[in-house]
């Protein structure tokens, strides 16, 4: 839990004559992930990956085909992510190409396979990895740093009440960010949920004067909250 792994999806595809092939690949992770390896996806014929078009969406690893596959093959696809929670369902489907319709691929649980991961460790806490990135905002509309996201990682538990605020330094709230249920994972500029996000306005929706802020994230826990505060800057 909470150490970045590389993992194996196999996936076995079988097609009908007038099917119209599978032109993504899409993996349900806990977060952030990429491909890994030298050869990510073993078992590819007449079809190839293309790495910088692979992406990290909200519906999870989504790996797209060129040109779409069309033949029985089994893939095994080679990828890193970094499991939150004690057990994670690794579930995949496919797409064909224009197609709006996923297919979920059935798991195989011949011999004990299974596409649900159990984490063999557990960590202390809950809130872990609270940051400011970048450090400094300056929202001036050049299109650099006019906004930073305030990343953290949420272990162990499942909906959990999580809050995001933006502080002067005398403790006033100035932005409230997020307020809700989040699952274990991580949350950051590369997640799908970028819910921490900010760009230098208040509530009001009026940008900030310059100067040093806190940032403020609150895990609400049954018996007690754990929070992580830090600085961000505003700079013109």
């Amino acid at each position: 839990m909470g150490e970045e792994a590389v993992f194996e999806c196999w996936l076995d595809l079988e097609f009908s004559p007038r099917s119209a092939g599978v032109e993504r690949i899409v993996i349900d992770v806990p977060g952030r992930a990429a491909l890994a390896g030298d050869t990510p996806v073993e078992g590819l014929v007449g079809s190839a990956v293309r790495r910088d078009s692979v992406v990290s969406s909200a519906r999870g690893l989504e790996i797209p085909l060129t040109p779409p596959l069309k033949q029985n093959v089994q893939l095994v696809i080679h990828f890193t992510t970094t499991q939150y929670s004690s057990a994670h369902a690794f579930r995949a489907l496919v797409l064909a190409d224009g197609s709006t319709m996923p297919l979920y691929a059935r798991e195989d649980t011949v011999d004990g396979r299974s596409w649900t991961v159990v984490t063999s460790s557990v960590l202390k806490r809950v809130l872990l990895e609270a940051a400011a990135l970048p450090p400094v905002v300056t929202p001036n509309g050049d299109g650099v740093n006019d906004s930073a996201v305030i990343s953290f990682s949420v272990a162990k538990v499942d909906n959990v009440p999580v809050t995001v605020h933006i502080l002067s330094l005398d403790g006033a709230v100035v932005r409230a960010l997020y307020s809700g249920p989040l699952p274990a994972g991580t949350y950051d500029a590369g997640s799908p949920l970028q819910i921490g996000r900010w760009d230098g306005r208040d509530n009001r929706g009026g940008l900030v004067p310059p100067g040093i802020y806190l940032y403020r994230v609150t895990v609400h826990l049954d018996l007690h909250d754990e929070r992580a505060v830090g600085t961000i800057s505003v700079a013109y």
